[in-house]
């Protein structure tokens, strides 16, 4: 684990990691189980409930829209998002975060393999077509509060 990723756990900050799987559900990616241990006793907000299913709807299951989901809600609540790609696009499901942080007004960057930012890259559009599991605007007043 690289030290930057666990610099406020280790210096006995706040780390919050926002997941799509309920408290009872194993973390994913599963190599990040050692990790999340360490986050939740400092905070970890799970904000499912039950499992996801696995059913699929225009090819993606309960679970995939979960991650999208939460990733809506990270641009919703962070300043600033950065992705890591080297050249290119913004596709896969990268793009949700990126687009949705573009539409919040959120300063988007891309970081490529020489750790050069470039603000405002190209992003394939991704919106949002189901209904959503997670009330983003209530979320957002419940974790935001001053």
């Amino acid at each position: 684990m690289q030290p930057l990723i666990k610099g406020a756990i280790t210096g006995k900050g706040k780390t919050i990691a926002i997941v799509n799987t309920p408290i009872e559900q194993d973390i994913y990616p599963w190599k990040n189980r050692i990790l999340s241990e360490e986050i939740k006793e400092n905070g970890c907000i799970h904000p499912y409930i039950t499992k996801a299913l696995e059913s699929n709807e225009r090819g993606l299951s309960q679970f995939s829209k979960r991650l999208i989901e939460r990733d809506r809600l990270l641009a919703s609540l962070c300043p600033k998002i950065v992705t890591v790609k080297h050249e290119g696009v913004i596709e896969g499901g990268t793009r949700y975060g990126m687009s949705y942080g573009k539409l919040y007004g959120k300063e988007v960057f891309r970081l490529d393999n020489n750790m050069k930012p470039h603000k405002d890259p190209e992003v394939k559009e991704g919106k949002i077509w189901w209904d959503m599991e997670l009330d983003i605007d209530f979320l957002v007043e419940q974790y935001c509060k001053e």
